[in-house]
C-alpha cells in the first residue's frame, strides 16, 4: 500500500561540479553515474512506472557524453509513465527522436524547461505535439537562438504560460504574435524587463489571447528604477487578475470592468510604489475595477492610502501591503510619508467588508506592537476573519477568526505567534 507514496518522484541529476571532474581525472569513473543507471532501471521497471507522478531532469553542463544515454533511455520510457503529471527539464538539448519520444507522454499539468533548446527540430518532425496544461520557461543567460517552444506544444490545451527571464519573454512573445489564436490561455506571467515592457510585441501578443484573465508581470531583480517613458499602447483583455507595476495599468487596462484581484508593485527601489503617482492611480483604478476584491501594495499604509482605498473599493475582501526595507532603523516610515509606522497602523481606514489584512515586513516593530494592532483592528473592524503580521527573520503573529468562539476584537479568534507556516492565498 506504501509503494505509490514512496515512488512518486523520479530525479536524475547529471552531476558534473569540480569534485566530479577530479574523480574522473583519477578512476575513469563518473561520479553517480552507476546510481543514476540503476535509479533508471528501477523507476521505468514495469512494477514502478506507474506510480511516477514528477520527474525531474538536470544537466549542470552540455554535452555530457556519460549522462546522454541515460537520458535518452529515459525519454523512450516517459510514456510508461501513465500518472506522470510534471515534467522538469534543466539544460538538456531536445532532438528531433527525444521531441518524439516526450511527445508520448500523457497529457502534462506542468512541463518546465530551463534553459532548453531545440537542435534541428521542424514541425514535421512530429506526428503529434507535447500536450500540458502550464508551461514555465526559465533561460538566463540568453541562448544562441531563440527557442520556439509553442511550435512544437499543443496550444489547444495550453492554460498557464510562466516566462521567467527576458529572453524567454520576448521569444515567447514574438512566437504568439504569429499564432493566429491562443484560445486556452488564461494566465501569463511575464519578466518586467523594461524592454519586455515597451515592446511592440506584448499588445499584439495579448490580443492573440481572447480568454486571458490573469497577466502578471515579475518584478526585475535590478534595484534601478525604470526609465519608463514610452508605454505599449492601449490593449483591452478581458483579464480578472493583474499583478505587476502600477503604472502600467492604465495603458493595458483602460478598458477593464472585470478586474477582481491585484498585485500592484512601483519602480522604486525594490519596486515600491510611488506614493503621489499610486494616488494618482488608484480613481483610474477603481474604473478598471469597480468590484475588486483583493489588492496587494508593495506601499506604506498611509493614512491617505488606506482612506482613499476604503473608499473607492468598498466591496475588497482582502488588502496587502508588502512594505519596502529601508535603511533607518527607527522609523523608516517617517523618513518618507512623516507618519509614524506604529500609529499609522492602528489608526488604519479599512474598507467595510474587509476579511483579510496582511502586513509582510514590519519593519522597526516587535510583537507587542503587533498584538496591539490587533486588539484594535479586531475591535474596530468585526468583518475581520483573519489578520497576518510579518516581522523580520521570518516571525508572525496572526489572529484567525472561529464560529466557536462568540467574543468581541481578538476574543472571537485565536492569535497564533512564532515561526509559521503562513499560508495567505487570498491574493
Amino acid at each position: 500500500m506504501a509503494q505509490p507514496h514512496l515512488f512518486r518522484s523520479l530525479s536524475l541529476v547529471a552531476n558534473n561540479d569540480r569534485e566530479a571532474w577530479f574523480h574522473s581525472m583519477k578512476t575513469n569513473q563518473r561520479i553517480g553515474l552507476a546510481d543514476t543507471i540503476e535509479r533508471h532501471d528501477f523507476y521505468t521497471s514495469p512494477r514502478i512506472a506507474s506510480f511516477v507522478q514528477t520527474c525531474t531532469v538536470k544537466f549542470v553542463v552540455w554535452p555530457d557524453h556519460d549522462f546522454e544515454p541515460v537520458f535518452d533511455s529515459l525519454c523512450t520510457h516517459l510514456s510508461d509513465f501513465s500518472d506522470l503529471k510534471e515534467l522538469s527539464l534543466t539544460n538538456v538539448v531536445i532532438t528531433p527522436r527525444r521531441a518524439r519520444d516526450i511527445a508520448q507522454c500523457r497529457p502534462l499539468k506542468r512541463l518546465l524547461l530551463t534553459t532548453c533548446e531545440t537542435v534541428n527540430l521542424a514541425d514535421s518532425d512530429l506526428h503529434r505535439k507535447w500536450s500540458t496544461q502550464a508551461l514555465y520557461c526559465f533561460k538566463e543567460p540568453r541562448l544562441p537562438a531563440p527557442q520556439h517552444w509553442l511550435s512544437i506544444i499543443d496550444i489547444s490545451t495550453l492554460s498557464t504560460l510562466h516566462l521567467d527571464s527576458k529572453w524567454c519573454s520576448l521569444d515567447a512573445l514574438e512566437e504568439i504574435t504569429m499564432i493566429h489564436e491562443l484560445s486556452a490561455l488564461k494566465s501569463i506571467t511575464l519578466k518586467g524587463d523594461e524592454q519586455v515592457i515597451k515592446s511592440e510585441l506584448l499588445p499584439r501578443a495579448l490580443s492573440k489571447c481572447p480568454s486571458l484573465m490573469e497577466l502578471r508581470i515579475l518584478p526585475t531583480s535590478s534595484r534601478k528604477p525604470y526609465a519608463l517613458t514610452i508605454l505599449p499602447p492601449p490593449c483591452s483583455v478581458p483579464l480578472s487578475a493583474y499583478d505587476g507595476p502600477h503604472y502600467l495599468l492604465k495603458s493595458l487596462l483602460e478598458e477593464q470592468r472585470q478586474l477582481r484581484h491585484i498585485r500592484v508593485t512601483g519602480d522604486r527601489w525594490g519596486g515600491t510604489c510611488d506614493m503621489f503617482d499610486l494616488l494618482q492611480d488608484l480613481p483610474m483604478l477603481q474604473t478598471c475595477a469597480p468590484d475588486l476584491q483583493s489588492l496587494q501594495l508593495r506601499a506604506f499604509p498611509t493614512k491617505a492610502l488606506c482612506g482613499s482605498i476604503a473608499s473607492l473599493f468598498p466591496r475588497l475582501r482582502s488588502l496587502s501591503f508588502v512594505l519596502p526595507l529601508q535603511t533607518q532603523a527607527q522609523e523608516p516610515m517617517y523618513a518618507l510619508t512623516k507618519e509614524p509606522f506604529r500609529s499609522a497602523l492602528l489608526n488604519m481606514v479599512l474598507s467595510p467588508g474587509l476579511q483579510n489584512l496582511v502586513v509582510v515586513s514590519m519593519i522597526a516593530s516587535d510583537p507587542i506592537e503587533g498584538r496591539e494592532v490587533i486588539d484594535i483592528l479586531t475591535g474596530k473592524y468585526p468583518t475581520l476573519r483573519n489578520v497576518y503580521l510579518h516581522f523580520p527573520d521570518d516571525y508572525w503573529m496572526t489572529w484567525t477568526e472561529s464560529s466557536r468562539l462568540k467574543g468581541q476584537g481578538t476574543q472571537r479568534g485565536f492569535l497564533s505567534a512564532g515561526y509559521l507556516n503562513v499560508r495567505n492565498d487570498w491574493f
